[in-house]
């Protein structure tokens, strides 16, 4: 093996006990920037994460010599939990003291090589974090940055580590579209020297003729590599291997027993305002939702589109400090939490992270019937048969008993979107719900989405970055960026 070089020689992987993951041989040379696609469930993500050394062969070899970095949704979810276990510590009476983003990024400036004056340093570093819109977030603890803004700064860290290889797993996945071309300019920037292995299904958002290796994955097993010349070819060939038609999906039907809230506006809130510590979120909102007024909602990434969504189901602490009103009830008032979750179905990226039970994937979708993580009460005949539709539909049924932890990302995803919308409650809440599903998948979400907004008496709220995943249906918009402070 070349002093540099991936080599995979008849590898076999076991992720759990209902995957495996195969490959022929494979050999990478520094420079060789490989693509890997595919639709949920192929085993792009474990295969990033064989090399990344955190799944280790039961068959086979795998090489990699020189530095590594790798960026995936699993270590933003390790460092989670991590800072949550600090909650936890007065237990031991001992004050929890957060991190700081910029203490994530302590450990990564300490490894650039080639800095040795700190002004010199301070400025590589501030170079990326300006690029990435993150430079105003370093003082402000890591529990406290939105989705988007905590990728980026595990983005940030593994590019000032310079290493020789770059594992990124689905990297634009909530990134604002600023941010997205900022990220490609980056990585066209560290491409001489970094050679990049990127496993994702938005292949149209990397770089144009960077990525000329792409290997298709499908069932766990990857195939030989394709080698195109220009990004045309490489569209051409990835469109003809993904399938977008979703014209014949048919919605399953509404539970009988579906409650219906009050009448009036689902949401009110006046004057609103969050601030963490000194700095404002935003100020000055005033927002009223009725019944079937669909709103997307946009921003950059740490506009308070989250906080906002957050606030409206009761899961920030935000929604007590402002004159919120939620289905008729003023948050804060005495309701029970269950009088308004049971009009409401949700999807956001915190929920992804937290659904961490190992439930069955049908229990799974049955929970969204009680607003519950993992299931905990008998479902009715007429439940089970929905969730058995919702299978179908998504193509799961022979997963039907398949722990949710045991499906890869995008699958497990798509099951957490169905679970939101099973009971087609009074309002959807949508916060970028395509992360990380194939283009199949995505044509679905947004084909059923938009079919319960025509359809049924649902409300939708929606946030995404991604303008292929814009709904077609009428909607009203409303920009958080609008309200920032200053």
């Amino acid at each position: 093996m070349s002093a540099i070089c991936i080599s995979l020689r008849q590898l076999v992987a076991s992720p759990h006990r209902d995957f495996t993951l195969q490959t022929d041989n494979l050999d990478l040379d520094p420079g060789q920037h490989c693509l890997l696609t595919g639709a949920n469930g192929g085993g792009k993500s474990a295969l990033l994460a064989v090399l990344a050394g955190e799944i280790i062969p039961r068959q086979g070899t795998c090489e990699v010599s020189g530095t590594l970095e790798w960026v995936s949704s699993y270590q933003q979810q390790a460092l989670l939990e991590q800072e949550r276990k600090k909650d936890s510590a007065d237990i031991l009476d001992v004050i929890a003291v957060p991190t700081l983003a910029g203490e994530i990024l302590l450990d990564a400036s300490q490894h650039v090589s080639g800095c040795d004056k700190h002004d010199e340093l301070s400025g590589q570093v501030r170079r990326i974090t300006d690029a990435l819109c993150i430079t105003d977030v370093l003082k402000r603890p890591f529990t406290a940055l939105s989705t988007g803004e905590t990728r980026k700064l595990l983005l940030a860290r593994a590019l000032l580590r310079q290493p020789d290889w770059l594992l990124l797993d689905e990297p634009f996945n909530g990134l604002d579209e600023k941010t997205t071309h900022a990220l490609q300019q980056l990585l066209v920037e560290i491409a001489p020297h970094t050679t990049l292995v990127v496993a994702t299904a938005r292949w149209q958002d990397l770089p144009a003729g960077l990525f000329c290796h792409c290997g298709w994955m499908e069932n766990g097993r990857l195939g030989a590599l394709t080698v195109t010349r220009t990004t045309d070819e490489l569209n051409d060939h990835l469109s003809r291997l993904f399938s977008l038609s979703a014209d014949d999906l048919a919605l399953p039907a509404a539970p009988d027993n579906r409650v219906e809230p009050a009448a009036g506006a689902l949401v009110t809130l006046t004057n609103g305002i969050v601030r963490f510590d000194e700095h404002t979120v935003f100020e000055g909102l005033n927002w009223q939702v009725n019944p079937a007024e669909h709103w997307q909602i946009v921003g950059p990434n740490g506009a308070g589109k989250s906080v906002l969504l957050a606030m409206i189901t009761g899961d920030d602490p935000h929604c007590y400090t402002n004159q919120l009103t939620v289905f008729g009830y003023k948050r804060g008032s005495g309701e029970s939490i269950w009088d308004i979750k049971q009009h409401i179905g949700l999807v956001s990226n915190s929920l992804y992270l937290q659904y961490r039970v190992n439930c069955s994937v049908r229990h799974a979708l049955l929970s969204g019937f009680f607003d519950s993580i993992g299931l905990y009460q008998q479902p009715d005949r007429q439940q089970q048969i929905i969730a058995d539709q919702w299978l179908t539909l998504l193509q799961l049924s022979e997963q039907a008993q398949t722990p949710l932890q045991s499906l890869s990302e995008g699958d497990r995803r798509l099951v957490l979107i169905a679970r939101a919308m099973i009971k087609q409650p009074a309002l959807l809440i949508l916060d970028e719900p395509c992360n990380g599903l194939d283009p199949l998948n995505r044509a679905k979400v947004l084909a059923l989405t938009s079919r319960l907004m025509a359809q049924s008496t649902t409300t939708v709220l929606y946030v995404n970055h991604h303008r292929e995943d814009t709904l077609n249906s009428k909607t009203s918009v409303l920009d958080l960026s609008d309200y920032q402070a200053g």
